[in-house]
């Protein structure tokens, strides 16, 4: 190829590579869903592959095989379900927030038990539905959430409501912790890891391990979802 065909290619790529800005199409929302019921997880994806807006990445049915996968999907927003076949969703949302900042996260789930709505809003979703939400009501949400906004059943919103009045006329109903401990679960409602947690405290993580073990005891839980809920419950 002579110099000024040789020219000619490489402009023409240089073209190609602009031609799509001349009628952008905007990017699609890359959505992941994390949910035990096979049906109904494929019942809501089949909706969401219908959107021109949407992209599904994906969709896992326990907390192990979605870890994998947060780092390489990449998702803009996590559909999450509480009740999972090796443990709770909630217990994910530390690794969500430190592998993926930027990802939304928008609770679907049949609980509304008002501590579950109470842990999950203190720990940073974007969203909380029903599974008796309609799947046009599912597909709003995640629009919003991707859009920087908030999503919450009308249902869940009046709990979240009826918890804080009676949080701020409640006295406090935990055990006698610590100092240590309470600011070891304070900084795991806030949403840090326990590693997080132990350095924000200036100690070391099997240290912690021991704190939270302490207040396991002492308020008669076995999961940290439990202890940051109780916690979340009984302080301002």
């Amino acid at each position: 190829m002579d110099s000024s065909n040789q020219s000619l290619s490489q402009g023409a790529v240089r073209l190609n590579t602009a031609l799509p800005s001349l009628g952008t199409t905007p990017a699609k929302i890359k959505v992941m869903m994390i949910e035990d019921s096979r049906t109904f997880a494929e019942t809501v994806g089949h909706y969401i592959r219908e959107q021109p807006d949407l992209e599904l990445l994906g969709m896992f049915h326990t907390m192990e095989s979605a870890r994998g996968a947060f780092s390489q999907l990449k998702p803009a927003v996590i559909l999450l379900d509480i009740q999972l076949p090796d443990g709770s969703g909630l217990d994910l949302l530390p690794d969500i927030h430190r592998l993926l900042p930027d990802a939304e996260i928008v609770v679907l789930t049949t609980f509304d038990d008002a501590t579950l709505v109470t842990a999950a809003v203190h720990l940073g979703v974007s969203g909380f539905l029903l599974k008796r939400s309609g799947l046009a009501e599912i597909v709003t949400a995640i629009r919003r959430v991707a859009a920087g906004g908030a999503s919450l059943d009308e249902k869940v919103a009046r709990t979240i409501l009826a918890q804080f009045r009676k949080r701020d006329r409640a006295t406090s109903m935990l055990p006698a912790l610590t100092p240590q401990e309470n600011k070891l679960l304070r900084s795991l409602a806030d949403g840090k890891t326990l590693k997080e947690a132990a350095s924000l405290a200036g100690i070391t993580y099997e240290t912690s391990r021991r704190y939270l073990q302490s207040a396991y005891r002492k308020l008669r839980v076995n999961s940290m979802t439990q202890a940051i809920s109780l916690f979340l419950r009984n302080t301002p």
